[in-house]
C-alpha cells in the first residue's frame, strides 16, 4: 500500500503517528495469546485453570487458562508456547485456533487469540507449576464444574462452548 493510499484510508494525522511507529521501531500494538489444556481422566473432561493474584490489575483473584502478551516480532504459536511454559511450567503442541477475542480496557482494546492445546510435558517433569506472582494456584478442573469458579466472564463463555463440542 502507497503513501497515497494510506493517507486517504488513515487520514493525514493518522498516518503521520503511523509512519513515526513503524518508521522508529515503537511498538504500541498489544497482542495476546491465550491457551486452554484439555485433558480426559476417569471419563470426564477437565481443564487446566490457574488462579490470578490478587495483586493483578485485572481479574485479580478469577481463575484463568493461561496465556498474555507476545512479544515484537513473536508469532502467535511461538508467543503462546513461551507463555504457557512460563505461567504454568507446560510444554504444549498440537495449538489449534479455537477464537479470536478482545480485552476491552477503559482506555484501549486488546486483541487476542485463544488457542485448544494439548500437553506434551511439564518443565519440572511431573505436574504444571505456577511462579506465585501472576499466578498462584492451579488445578484440573472436571469442566462440568466451571460455572462453580469465578473464572475471567469471557474466557468461561468460551469454556462453555468448548464444551459442548467435547
Amino acid at each position: 500500500m502507497n503513501r497515497k493510499m494510506k493517507k486517504m484510508i488513515f487520514g493525514l494525522k493518522e498516518l503521520k503517528k503511523w509512519d513515526k511507529m513503524r518508521e522508529d521501531g515503537i511498538n504500541k500494538l498489544e497482542v495476546h495469546v491465550a491457551g486452554v489444556c484439555l485433558r480426559k481422566k476417569d471419563d470426564q473432561w477437565q481443564v487446566l485453570v490457574a488462579k490470578r493474584s490478587p495483586n493483578r490489575q485485572l481479574y485479580p483473584n478469577m481463575w484463568e487458562c493461561g496465556g498474555g502478551q507476545l512479544n515484537p516480532g513473536e508469532n502467535f504459536i511461538d508467543g503462546l508456547k513461551r507463555q504457557m511454559k512460563e505461567e504454568l511450567g507446560v510444554i504444549i503442541n498440537n495449538p489449534r485456533e479455537f477464537k479470536v477475542y478482545e480485552i476491552n480496557l477503559s482506555q484501549k482494546k486488546i486483541p487476542g487469540v485463544r488457542f485448544i492445546c494439548d500437553i506434551e510435558k511439564y518443565v519440572n517433569g511431573k505436574e504444571p507449576q505456577v511462579d506465585g506472582k501472576e499466578l498462584i494456584e492451579w488445578k484440573w478442573l472436571n469442566i462440568s464444574e466451571i460455572d462453580k469458579f469465578d473464572i475471567i466472564p469471557s474466557l468461561k463463555e468460551d469454556l462453555k462452548q468448548i464444551a459442548k463440542n467435547l
